[in-house]
């Protein structure tokens, strides 16, 4: 399944918005983000634990040994940076003509290409 770079943004957003110390379960998640479909979210959100953005509580396994995803934790700190970098739609909107220029939508890359350009801004003002 091919990883959506806009899903990825949307989920996190959707995430910080969450109370402290509250889990968000999944299929809120499919509510509150419904241009996605569930297998989508689900993937992603898999996509997000492996890179260490988000963090779940559930051990156990779907019947495909894929991780269950019943409910999301929290953001972890690098999945707040990441935010961070790319929450303003201009930023986002230059990472993602970056990241096609080069041809590469990983986490990583996206990661990596947004805090460039937020280098770049801050270079800008000095």
């Amino acid at each position: 399944m091919k990883l959506c770079s806009n899903c990825i943004r949307d989920i996190l957003l959707v995430l910080e918005d969450k109370p402290f110390g509250i889990r968000y379960p999944f299929p809120a998640l499919c509510e509150q983000l419904p241009s996605y479909s569930e297998e989508e979210l689900y993937y992603t959100c898999l996509k997000l634990l492996e890179g260490n953005y988000i963090k779940i509580s559930d051990a156990g396994y779907t019947k495909q040994n894929l991780i269950r995803i019943s409910t999301i934790d929290d953001l972890t700190f690098t999945g707040h940076q990441f935010l961070e970098n790319i929450r303003d739609q201009s930023v986002w909107s230059k990472t993602l003509d970056v990241a096609k220029s080069v041809g590469s939508f990983s986490l990583k890359a996206l990661y990596d290409i947004a805090a460039e350009i937020i280098k770049a801004k801050i270079t800008g003002l000095f």
